[in-house]
């Protein structure tokens, strides 16, 4: 459903929102802590770069971090930016065609169900931080209180 692009885009603000202390991390760290390919890992900075999600800078404590805090930027802006959830309907490019015009009852009933499902998920996915993700994860870490009797 999402691309390997929004999940490593993903994984590297996961990583920079973990690290929130720190001014800013070099690609190779973020690439490294992530197990992100480099290579790839570069473009999709820039791109959230450019999308406002990131800050970089040059120099020797140069590097990438994120330009708000970690609950203020929502998954759904992620995914939007690296091109996962676009949101035209479903039949929008047979629309265009004239040849393929949207035709029966079925298809029109389909089309608005796909139509809502999106929505929803857009809904959730702008609803959770990144900030959401890393208190969910680390409540799962958080050892219960079990009392062991035997």
């Amino acid at each position: 459903m999402f691309s390997m692009k929004t999940k490593y885009a993903l994984c590297a603000c996961l990583n920079l929102a973990r690290h929130t202390e720190r001014s800013s991390m070099i690609i190779s760290e973020i690439s490294q802590e992530g197990n992100l390919p480099q290579k790839f890992l570069e473009s999709i900075l820039q791109e959230l770069r450019r999308g406002g999600v990131l800050q970089s800078r040059k120099g020797r404590h140069g590097g990438y971090s994120l330009t708000r805090s970690p609950r203020a930027i929502s998954l759904g802006e992620i995914l939007r930016l690296t091109g996962s959830m676009r949101l035209e309907t479903e039949n929008s490019h047979r629309d265009a065609d004239p040849g393929h015009p949207v035709t029966g009852v079925d298809e029109v009933n389909v089309s608005a169900l796909l139509s809502g499902v999106r929505g929803n998920l857009m809904k959730v996915l702008d609803d959770t931080s990144l900030q959401d993700m890393l208190d969910k994860w680390e409540s799962r870490r958080q050892p219960s209180d079990v009392d062991w009797v035997i």
